[in-house]
């Protein structure tokens, strides 16, 4: 799997970026069934089978549980009732144990095709034990690590802690750290926790104020799903994973997470722009709007989304 991944499935700059409107995509689908009665399912099958490709070939398994947390959240908030599990008294626990053992048999279904066949004939354990030290490891190290980081800067304050990718990188330019992690041997696992991170970047005060922001940003969103805003819904549906693994990354700061951003903002003018329009319809008459915008246009199609 290393071998194609290394030399006939290379990431292509922006190209991998772009594929993250998945998570945008998907919560619009479910939307558009829920209005119209037209089933989302192709258009899931579509972006997950895609995203799954992602995973396999390029080790992000990332890309498919981004996926995945964003139809389910979407499929949840839609419900006029709480599925019937949730009803009963051991339904929150149970779906809190059904969730970690759902997890734990994903991360361990990826593990076997990535790296079990390498370590298997070293490891002095059996498979599940491998699955659960490596899981338990991938959120203790990220804690680990931004610990490290705070501990190499001193009193030294790192705002680029916050960002992850390319692009950030040309922003900020080299870290005044990097290169110590392959110096201390710590190689292996490179996250930094979405709950350090901001510490390390800002100071105790900034971070804590980081963290708080991204409290409101999600109560924000909450609120305005809840009046029926598609634009809020299908945002918070996409941003759902970033507090799923908060513990692992700081998802918010990272490129993953600025192409939801962007989508969300070109929706948000663009409703804006078909409210104006239904809005025009509705002062100047159906006739006389139609005489200025062209027939493409009509009353009804243009205040369809006037809830945008």
């Amino acid at each position: 799997m290393y071998v194609l991944r290394n030399n006939y499935f290379e990431s292509v700059g922006g190209v991998t970026t772009w594929m993250q409107i998945g998570a945008i995509v998907v919560p619009l689908a479910v939307l558009r069934a829920r209005a119209g009665g037209r089933s989302a399912r192709n258009v899931i099958l579509t972006v997950a089978a895609l995203a799954l490709l992602r995973a396999v070939l390029n080790s992000e398994r990332l890309a498919l549980i981004e996926i995945l947390a964003s139809w389910l959240v979407a499929s949840l908030i839609l419900r006029s009732a709480p599925p019937p599990v949730l009803r009963r008294a051991w339904g929150g626990p149970a779906l809190i144990v059904g969730t970690w053992v759902s997890l734990f048999a994903f991360f361990g279904v990826f593990e076997f095709f990535r790296s079990w066949a390498t370590v298997r004939d070293s490891y002095g354990g059996s498979f599940w034990a491998y699955v659960q030290n490596l899981l338990l490891g991938y959120y203790a190290t990220a804690l680990n690590n931004s610990g490290f980081d705070h501990y190499l800067l001193g009193r030294e304050r790192l705002p680029s802690a916050l960002f992850d990718g390319d692009i950030y990188d040309s922003v900020f330019g080299p870290s005044p750290i990097e290169g110590a992690a392959r110096v201390y041997g710590l190689e292996t696992y490179t996250n930094r926790s979405g709950v350090l991170s901001p510490y390390v970047a800002l100071g105790l005060l900034g971070g804590a104020l980081v963290v708080v922001a991204v409290a409101l940003w999600f109560n924000v969103l909450a609120r305005r799903a809840a009046r029926g805003r598609v634009v809020a819904t299908v945002v918070y549906c996409a941003s759902a994973v970033g507090l799923l693994e908060f513990a692992r990354i700081f998802y918010f700061g990272s490129s993953r997470f600025l192409p939801v951003v962007v989508a969300g903002a070109v929706l948000s003018v663009w409703f804006r722009v078909v409210d104006a329009r239904a809005r025009t319809a509705s002062t100047l008459g159906a006739g006389q709007y139609q005489r200025l915008v062209g027939p493409s246009v009509d009353r009804r199609g243009a205040g369809r989304f006037s809830r945008g």
